[in-house]
């Protein structure tokens, strides 16, 4: 289904793992945020029974709201390879050194998950993640050792 070249399963675990970094705060918003109006709108509904009229379309945000996490889970399923541990720990590791490098820049999240999905999606010769190293020494170091991990 997908390029298993270690070059594409490094750019795929390491764009799998950013992005989950920055949902995970949005799901938990969701989640909290889905309760708190559910529990009000099926107290309301305890009072009388023309709230359901109000219970119905926050119902069905949150069953669609429950789909989309839903699906997103499982296309990073799909997407994210399957890493040994010393292969998880350094995408970890160096996920944090570009969130570091990228928060420095003031580069905005929505755009670096843009262009690790278009990677994704359509693989270049020289990817994101290689035009965001060659900017940082250390960065550029790292992704050569975490390319050498994909290699073994």
């Amino acid at each position: 289904m997908f390029d298993m070249t270690p070059h594409v399963l490094l750019v795929r675990a390491t764009a799998c793992e950013f992005l989950i970094r920055k949902i995970k705060p949005l799901v938990l918003i969701f989640a909290l945020i889905a309760v708190a109006i559910l529990g009000l709108v099926l107290w309301l509904t305890t009072m009388n029974a023309w709230w359901w009229v109000l219970a119905v379309p926050f119902v069905g945000i949150v069953v669609v709201g429950v789909f989309i996490i839903l699906a997103l889970r499982f296309v990073f399923g799909k997407i994210n390879p399957q890493l040994t541990k010393e292969q998880k720990n350094g995408v970890s590791g160096f996920v944090d050194k570009m969130e570091r490098v990228t928060g420095t820049v003031q580069t905005p999240v929505f755009i670096i998950a843009f262009n690790l999905i278009r990677d994704i999606i359509r693989p270049r010769k020289k990817t994101y993640l290689q035009e965001l190293t060659e900017d940082s020494t250390t960065l550029t170091r790292d992704f050569i050792e975490l390319q050498a991990m994909f290699k073994n």
